[in-house]
């Protein structure tokens, strides 16, 4: 049996959860590094429940096993590029308004922040993809 949707979901919502403490507290400003393992973690948590919805769409299906490792690592991207649009929104409407340090400083930051995430994904696939 795979990991659970309910399971996986409440692990992505705890690191998103956890994503707006670390902001709330401006630790993010103070140290700026924290944020290559809440990628990590943001793209394990999304490759969990990318994994789970994969079991469930497919049931008992026999689908070829790059098709299994294409959903989930396309599922994690995907998620991935919509936060970094949210954040782009965020530093063009509230962090402009606030006159608040950006998100994302650089087009090398946003690059930085997929490629976290890809891993934090390959490493749930690699760990949980057989449960």
């Amino acid at each position: 049996p795979c990991m659970k949707w309910k399971t996986a979901l409440t692990v992505a919502l705890g690191v998103y959860g956890f994503n707006h403490i670390l902001n709330f507290f401006d630790l993010y400003g103070s140290h700026p590094n924290i944020d290559i393992p809440m990628h990590l973690l943001g793209g394990f948590s999304i490759g969990l429940l990318g994994i789970s919805l994969y079991h469930i769409a497919v049931k008992k299906q026999k689908l070829p096993r790059w098709f299994y490792v294409l959903f989930v690592i396309g599922f994690v991207l995907l998620v991935g590029v919509l936060w970094e649009f949210h954040e782009w929104v965020l530093d063009h409407t509230i962090h402009t308004w606030k006159q608040t340090a950006f998100s994302q400083p650089s087009a090398n930051d946003i690059v930085k922040d997929l490629l976290d995430d890809l891993i934090g994904a390959v490493v749930a696939f690699l760990f949980f993809h057989h449960r």
